[in-house]
C-alpha cells in the first residue's frame, strides 16, 4: 500500500512552510474509532497527544506511567500509555505520551493562541511504514515482511561497505 498526500499549507512567522499532516482513526475508550488530525514529525520520539484532546476525543489512558515530556520549547507534564490506530483496516498499537498542558508560570496557553496538534513520532509508526517527503507531498509506504527484510539486509551491507555517514561528522 503506498499512499500520496498533499504537505498542508502552514505559515511560520510569515514563512511558507508546508508540513506533513494525517488523519487517522483511533480507538476510544467506547470501543469505536475517531479521526484526529495529526502533524507527522519524525524528530519525535513517540505520538504526543495533548490530554484536553484526549478527553474531548473520548480517549482513555492510564496515568501510571507520570513523566516529563520535553522538546524544543521547553518541558510539560505527561502521562505515557498506548494508541490503538487503525490505518487501511489494520490496528496497530503505539506508544503514545498524554501531555498536559503548560501551566500559566511557563507562559501558558493565550485565548488567541491556536490548541497545540497531536503530534505523530518515530516509534511504532516508523516500524510499519516507510514515509518521504519531497515536492509538496508525503508518500506513506506500508512495509511487509519482505520490504522490512530487504532493509535490514540492505542496512547491512551499506555499515560493510562504509557508505553510511558517520552522525558525528558533518556533511
Amino acid at each position: 500500500m503506498k499512499i500520496r498526500i498533499s504537505l498542508a499549507r502552514h505559515h511560520a512567522s510569515n514563512v511558507d512552510c508546508p508540513r506533513p499532516e494525517v488523519v487517522l482513526r483511533v480507538r476510544t475508550r467506547y470501543g469505536d474509532y475517531v479521526d484526529i488530525r495529526f502533524i507527522v514529525d519524525t524528530a519525535a520520539d513517540l505520538t504526543a497527544i495533548p490530554d484536553q484532546l484526549a478527553k474531548q476525543q473520548g480517549l482513555s489512558y492510564s496515568r501510571v506511567h507520570p513523566g516529563t515530556a520535553t522538546g524544543l520549547v521547553g518541558s510539560v507534564g505527561k502521562f505515557r500509555d498506548i494508541i490503538r490506530v487503525r490505518i487501511a483496516a489494520e490496528d496497530f498499537d503505539w506508544p503514545c505520551d498524554f501531555t498536559q498542558a503548560p501551566s500559566s508560570a511557563l507562559g501558558g496557553t493565550s485565548p488567541t493562541s491556536p490548541e497545540p496538534l497531536p503530534v505523530l513520532g518515530r516509534a511504532g509508526f516508523l516500524d510499519e511504514y516507510a514515509i518521504c517527503i519531497d515536492s509538496g507531498y508525503m508518500t506513506i509506504t506500508r512495509l511487509g515482511p519482505v520490504r522490512k527484510w530487504w532493509r535490514r539486509l540492505c542496512r547491512r551491507l551499506s555499515f560493510r561497505m562504509g557508505t553510511v555517514h558517520p552522525i558525528h561528522q558533518p556533511l
